[in-house]
């Protein structure tokens, strides 16, 4: 409830530094754009293609936070002339469950970790906007009055109408294998993050991956929740860049000879 493009706020100075045009927008029925008709995760999934199109992108590196590393993920694998590079943060769809010795869960109740409930009930105070915020750090002190006003902006009206919206879209299941089986058929560059103290035992289910894929570039990150570009900036700026520098020549800068 209440994200948008406003998450990625401090991490555009530094990579307009470094000489790349970073790009975020507001998914449709989040932050200030229109509800959209079609609320499924589908329509969200190739809506990206369609903003590059819109900006005449033929080609980026995307970077895809919690829900939407599935979606960048898809286009990776559909579209994959349109993609340079991903990053993948903090996505816990991704990541395989923990067997059930281990506190695991079946794949149905990890999907049900990432919902949001606030799409389920009525309009949200600032006390509850506060207490989910604190819930996605690890450095609490990262959670502003301000932060808390803004995002209670952005998680009323036409915006919690569209997250009722979300929780009530149906779309036809797809046979096909579990996401993280399907990074191994990525032909672009990959980098994932993951905070060790993220929801859902992701921490965990990282490591688990890690051990089931070690070729995989995944990183689990200390001292971090789920919004880890906030609790380790410099962490996720410098496996950005460096992903960056694998896919793209700045602009402005010549090539070398």
């Amino acid at each position: 409830m209440g994200s948008s493009a406003e998450v990625w706020g401090d991490v555009f100075e530094p990579l307009a530094r470094a000489g790349y045009r970073p790009i975020a927008y507001d998914q449709p029925g989040y932050g200030l754009t229109d509800n959209p008709t079609d609320f499924t995760n589908s329509y969200r999934a190739r809506f990206i293609t369609q903003f590059m199109d819109a900006l005449a992108i033929d080609r980026a590196t995307l970077v895809g936070h919690s829900q939407a590393g599935g979606f960048a993920l898809q286009t990776a694998l559909r579209q994959p002339e349109r993609v340079a590079a991903l990053a993948i943060v903090s996505s816990g769809p991704l990541l395989p469950p923990l067997p059930e010795s281990d506190g695991g869960s079946a794949p149905e109740r990890t999907r049900a970790a990432e919902r949001t409930p606030a799409a389920e009930r009525e309009e949200p105070s600032l006390e509850d906007i506060r207490r989910l915020l604190e819930s996605e750090v690890f450095h609490k002190r990262l959670i502003t009055p301000d932060l808390v006003e803004r995002r209670h902006q952005l998680s009323i009206g036409k915006n919690l109408l569209a997250a009722a919206e979300r929780a009530r879209a149906r779309e036809p299941r797809e046979e096909s294998q579990p996401p993280w089986e399907q990074l191994a058929e990525l032909t672009v560059p990959l980098v994932m993050l993951y905070g060790e103290n993220d929801r859902a035992s992701a921490g965990k289910r990282a490591r688990l991956l890690k051990e089931q894929r070690p070729q995989l570039d995944l990183r689990i990150v200390p001292a971090a929740a789920h919004m880890l570009m906030w609790d380790a900036p410099e962490t996720f700026l410098s496996a950005l860049l460096g992903l960056l520098a694998r896919a793209h020549r700045p602009a402005g800068r010549a090539a070398a000879p």
